[in-house]
């Protein structure tokens, strides 16, 4: 009997250990929804990071920033630009400040400290994010 029952010990102490382990899993690394949010907002970030480089290469190019991301979406070096939010499929939206400066924004569905793609973090929700473009020969200067 002693057997048996020490059999039994070990297999519920197994049992603890294995829910115990999935448990540190989940809270460490998110659910898989929490995974799949997550890497939704880092391709945003990502998308917003190439349109970024776009636009500053548009403005190299031409001496002006373009009036629309469809603009920068014609030129055949950048085919593979996503102009849209990969989930809802809402265009990213893009407004011209003045001549050297222009807001990207994305709707993020969690917050994030710091970017992938960028220094600076996001609240989830919508978000705008500001940048400038430096004349060629001149330092940057915000």
């Amino acid at each position: 009997m002693s057997t048996r029952r020490t059999g039994t010990w070990l297999l519920v102490a197994a049992g603890v250990a294995v829910a115990a382990s999935i448990a540190a899993a989940v809270f460490t690394i998110g659910t898989p929804g929490e995974q799949r949010l997550r890497r939704m907002d880092e391709r945003r970030e990502r998308d917003l990071a190439g349109l970024k480089s776009a636009i500053e290469a548009r403005y190299r190019l031409e001496g002006r920033l373009p009036a629309s991301l469809g603009e920068i979406s014609e030129g055949r070096d950048w085919e593979r630009l996503s102009l849209a939010d990969p989930q809802t499929g809402t265009p990213y939206e893009y407004r011209v400040i003045d001549a050297r400066r222009y807001e990207l924004c994305a709707r993020f569905a969690r917050a994030s400290r710091q970017t992938h793609a960028f220094d600076v973090g996001h609240p989830a929700g919508r978000h705008c994010m500001r940048h400038a473009v430096t004349p060629p020969g001149r330092a940057v200067v915000d």
